[in-house]
């Protein structure tokens, strides 16, 4: 598997969470207040799922391709906003930070960060399952 397009291709969908999240607290938040939070991460699955579809409809890959693809983007997702949690402590910190977004009393609030990069890490697999 070659990794510069499922690099290139992680930071395009870098770049869609970011302009997402933008979207949420200049547009969403304003209007929705704090379901702009969930709508905003129901939104981005969304969005995620569409455009990591349209990308492997033109790059087909196997299953065991599609499974790197997916635990790369997933452990670059997990390490980019580990080193944006880390702006104003440590790494430990920035740690705890990143993980406490995985418990189930932040998604109950209405957080889905979670489980959008869950479905980073999993889209591709279920996109080359489905062309069995």
């Amino acid at each position: 598997m070659a990794i510069l397009s499922p690099l290139l291709m992680w930071l395009a969908l870098f770049a869609l969470a970011a302009l997402n999240g933008a979207v949420r607290e200049f547009a969403l938040a304003p209007w929705l207040g704090e379901a702009a939070r969930p709508v905003s991460g129901l939104m981005l699955i969304a969005l995620l799922a569409v455009v990591i579809w349209l990308y492997l409809r033109r790059r087909p890959l196997t299953f065991r391709a599609a499974a790197l693809t997916g635990g790369l983007w997933f452990v670059l997702t997990l390490a980019a906003e580990t080193l944006l949690a880390m702006r104003g402590g440590g790494l430990g910190d920035a740690v705890r930070e990143v993980l406490a977004t995985f418990s189930l009393g932040v998604l109950r609030h209405g957080e889905l960060f979670a489980l959008a990069v869950v479905a980073v890490g999993l889209m591709p697999m279920l996109v080359a399952s489905s062309r069995r």
